[in-house]
């Protein structure tokens, strides 16, 4: 499968093998790699101004080799993302940088939400009442308001969501293989929440012609500033290479949650 559908493959790669979408106890999460998604797109917030880099007169493997290489120097990066599987919907916002550190938080329609935090190598969740009630009903009530501690930074679930914005930026035109897969439709250039961009469209000509794009950065550095796989996932990008500040929970309010989660 070539990583163009780069969004859905890298969401698809991370949630469908972490179960989040699907991690009720009554499913096992078996079908999640073939699920039909589908999701609005988050809006890409401001990028710093610049001078304009001409990134529209390039070809659409030269867009991609300079997006790539900017991101794989990225220091942190501020993302949105919003998916949808089986009907079931996640959605959140996190901060990560290359060390590892994150904070952000990931609702499931309906099902609740979690605020995670990973530091120091160690990853830190607070589902709110609704979450607990749906997939840790029987400890819930001893649970609520607690920070969940978990040794691994994984979080068998939700560390790897910290990691989907870092990975977007460094891997845009690469397949699973990491091989360069560089084709794409180059389309017009227009202001994307204050920006101007240039998008190309990843997914011209495969998987039934739907469209897959992504907007980059017109103004100061080639960013990838959005993806837009419409039926699919979508992932909006911001705050680069502003620190993350992360602080562990208080140990007063935080308990071990090794393999609560884990479905």
């Amino acid at each position: 499968m070539r990583a163009n559908r780069l969004l859905a493959v890298t969401v698809l790669s991370v949630l469908g093998m972490t179960g989040v979408v699907a991690c009720d106890p009554e499913d096992d999460g078996s079908g999640d790699a073939a699920a039909s998604v589908g999701a609005s797109a988050p809006a890409a917030a401001k990028s710093p101004a610049g001078a304009p880099n001409g990134l529209e007169k390039l070809t659409v493997p030269e867009i991609l080799t300079k997006a790539r290489e900017v991101g794989s120097k990225l220091t942190s990066v501020k993302f949105t993302v919003a998916y949808e599987s089986d009907g079931e919907k996640l959605s959140g916002t996190a901060s990560a940088d290359a060390d590892g550190d994150c904070a952000g938080e990931f609702t499931r329609d309906g099902k609740g939400k979690v605020e995670v935090r990973r530091t120091g190598g160690k990853l830190y969740l607070k589902p709110d009442a609704d979450f607990l009630n749906a997939f840790v009903p029987a400890k819930a009530a001893t649970l609520k308001g607690k920070w969940l501690s978990d040794g691994s930074a994984d979080g068998g679930r939700f560390g790897p969501m910290c990691d989907l914005g870092l990975s977007l930026q460094k891997t845009i035109g690469v397949q699973q293989d990491g091989t360069p897969d560089e084709r794409g439709t180059k389309g017009d250039t227009k202001v994307l929440d204050g920006v101007k961009v240039v998008t190309v469209d990843l997914n011209e000509g495969q998987d039934g012609d739907t469209p897959e794009i992504a907007s980059f950065s017109l103004e100061g550095k080639p960013y990838l500033l959005a993806v837009d796989g419409g039926a699919e996932a979508s992932m909006g990008f911001s705050d680069f290479d502003k620190p993350v500040k992360v602080t562990a929970p208080p140990a007063d309010q935080t308990v071990s949650g090794d393999g609560l989660l884990d479905g």
